[in-house]
């Protein structure tokens, strides 16, 4: 049996292009999602405690490497690590009384706690602490409870950035469906929904046997988005256990754990 990993639609959401979109140098504190129109709220420094640093002069940030999704990484023990969306990485600050996910927050203090940001999207009354996730796998939404009684998907994206997202509601479970017999209405593809779960998604563009998943997008009917003993997510065809037969010339089909088998190359 060979290992996969799903790549699931939620996944799929729009790459946005860095650009100098801060002309005034005003911090760049409000970058609209295509969608969500989101005010990241993180005004550079200003009204940010100083965390101690080294220096007299010290601006109260720590640039380095650090882990925004669980807040790791910084050297300071009373520091944690807080998305700069802007910046597409995260910087060092103090953690002074934090609150929770989706709970109400200070955006110059960014007084959430380690792995969240307090940002506020069109619509929200206030602004609120939202779970940091990893756009690139996905990781950072999970087992996460709020008002979603259905779970949370990294599903939120920021202008700016293209490492970084924010876990969001997961979508109502769409309809049902079988690979090997795909009923979809309106030429829907049958694609992953989950690490386990298959759904009627909208067909996408990326054809049999080509990269999938994130920045590649989604697979055209009947390919399904997975990556196999680690490797990149392809669109995979289908196969049969039973006939074990690919379309495609030198593919195989092979046994994933599931009702059905996935085509990859001899």
């Amino acid at each position: 049996m060979r290992l996969f990993v799903w790549a699931p639609l939620a996944l799929s959401f729009a790459v946005f292009a860095c650009s100098d979109s801060d002309p005034d140098n005003d911090g760049g504190t409000t970058a609209p999602d295509a969608t969500n129109n989101a005010d990241t709220g993180l005004p550079g420094d200003a009204g940010l405690p100083v965390d101690g640093g080294n220096t007299p002069n010290d601006s109260g940030v720590i640039q380095g490497a650090c882990n925004p999704v669980d807040g790791t990484g910084c050297i300071a023990t009373d520091n944690y690590c807080v998305l700069q969306p802007q910046q597409d990485q995260g910087s060092c600050r103090l953690l002074i009384g934090p609150v929770g996910h989706e709970q109400t927050c200070d955006q110059a203090q960014q007084n959430c706690e380690a792995g969240y940001a307090c940002i506020a999207f069109q619509g929200d009354a206030t602004p609120i602490c939202r779970k940091v996730c990893s756009q690139l796998n996905g990781m950072g939404c999970a087992g996460l409870t709020g008002t979603s009684t259905v779970g949370y998907l990294c599903n939120i994206a920021v202008q700016g950035s293209t490492n970084y997202a924010f876990c969001g509601p997961r979508p109502p479970p769409p309809r049902t469906c079988d690979p090997l017999n795909n009923t979809c209405p309106n030429g829907d593809n049958c694609g992953p929904v989950s690490q386990t779960e298959l759904g009627c998604i909208p067909n996408g563009t990326v054809p049999l046997n080509g990269m999938c998943g994130g920045a590649a997008g989604a697979c055209q009917r009947p390919g399904i988005c997975a990556g196999l003993n680690g490797g990149m997510p392809a669109c995979n065809e289908p196969c049969s256990l039973t006939t074990m037969t690919c379309s495609t010339a030198n593919y195989q089909c092979v046994n994933v754990g599931r009702p059905y088998g996935l085509c990859v190359p001899m």
